[in-house]
């Protein structure tokens, strides 16, 4: 992939912005003798060559205290990547991703000359979207709007931090 981006310093807080690109050609290999993959698509895809093409720009503001362990501020981040269409690939869809991140500290309490004890209230939230895309359905012969994605691309609860989404239902016309 290649990416780049700026960081912006005023009083107001960090304001990033980025952009990049991450074309990738993936293949699937493993023994279905001895394995079978969880994943639908995973399995429907076994020896396959797969080509994507991925789009992001990015933009947040930053008006935490510290980076790597705030004790104050928030952070607003959104992500818009665009995938396939124009760029063409199996997939065909744009994602946004919002975040959000609060930070309050709640005490802070001197116990030696070199170590406080410190509580921070952290709140963190996340809202991600999948839309349609205009892309070549290599089927129909024809551009078409649609989306286009693995389960994996999907928004989906992955069982750790993220709950998301549900299986897309299938509509007529």
């Amino acid at each position: 992939s290649l990416s780049t981006g700026y960081t912006l310093h005023t009083r107001y807080g960090r304001f990033g912005f980025g952009t990049g690109i991450r074309p990738s050609l993936d293949m699937i290999d493993y023994d279905p003798t001895q394995y079978r993959a969880f994943n639908e698509d995973v399995r429907d895809g076994l020896g396959e060559w797969k080509y994507n093409n991925r789009l992001w720009i990015s933009a947040s503001w930053d008006k935490r205290d510290y980076i790597y362990s705030p004790s104050k501020g928030f952070y607003f981040t959104e992500i818009l990547t665009y995938t396939g269409g124009l760029l063409l690939g199996q997939s065909n869809y744009i994602k946004s991703v919002s975040r959000a991140e609060f930070y309050q500290k709640l005490f802070d309490v001197p116990v030696t000359n070199a170590w406080n004890f410190k509580m921070v209230l952290a709140a963190r939230t996340a809202l991600s979207l999948i839309f349609p895309q205009f892309y070549y359905d290599k089927e129909e012969g024809r551009w078409v709007t649609g989306k286009v994605a693995t389960t994996s691309e999907l928004l989906y609860t992955d069982g750790m931090m993220v709950a998301r989404g549900w299986y897309p239902r299938k509509t007529e016309g």
